[in-house]
């Protein structure tokens, strides 16, 4: 029989495509943490999206600390938050201080805090990407910068408008 030596070849088949669709093939918080991320900022994955979140080291004079959240696919192509909303939680110990999101550029949200999360401060993104879609949830653990890919132009916080975001 002919059909035998390919048995193999089809075992092999068979099983790449069962696994593909598994979720070992998910990105877990250790791969995420180590991948580069296109703004500098911490990746978690939340449904079919990647939240990139995204903490400016510093207050602007007036506007704050500028908080962003860039939404990409796994692949890491831009969704459009044009029509999307959305808030950050900040935990530390019994404080709580939330910050609402609101649609900047083609694939981010942003919003301000008064002063920029404590070490060891936890974070809770909370998007919609699109109107009547119950929102995604990611939980960020650690809120320091990695380094931006050469060549990428870092974003602007102070082009960010001054209402585009409130503190709650």
């Amino acid at each position: 029989m002919q059909l035998s030596r390919f048995a193999p070849l089809c075992v092999a088949a068979a099983w790449a495509a069962s696994t593909l669709g598994s979720p070992a093939w998910a990105h877990d918080e250790a791969t995420l943490d180590a991948m580069v991320s296109a703004h500098g900022g911490q990746l978690r994955m939340a449904g079919i999206y990647h939240f990139e979140l995204v903490v400016a080291p510093v207050a602007m004079a007036g506007q704050g600390v500028t908080v962003q959240v860039y939404v990409t696919d796994h692949l890491g192509q831009n969704i459009n938050t044009t029509q999307a909303s959305g808030s950050v939680s900040f935990v530390s110990g019994t404080h709580r201080t939330q910050v609402s999101l609101s649609p900047q550029g083609d694939n981010a949200l942003a919003g301000s805090l008064a002063q920029r999360p404590k070490p060891g401060t936890q974070a809770v993104v909370s998007i919609a990407p699109v109107p009547g879609q119950a929102p995604l949830q990611a939980r960020f653990t650690r809120l320091q910068a990695k380094p931006i890919p050469a060549g990428h132009k870092p974003t602007n916080h102070a082009e960010m408008p001054k209402d585009a975001a409130h503190q709650h």
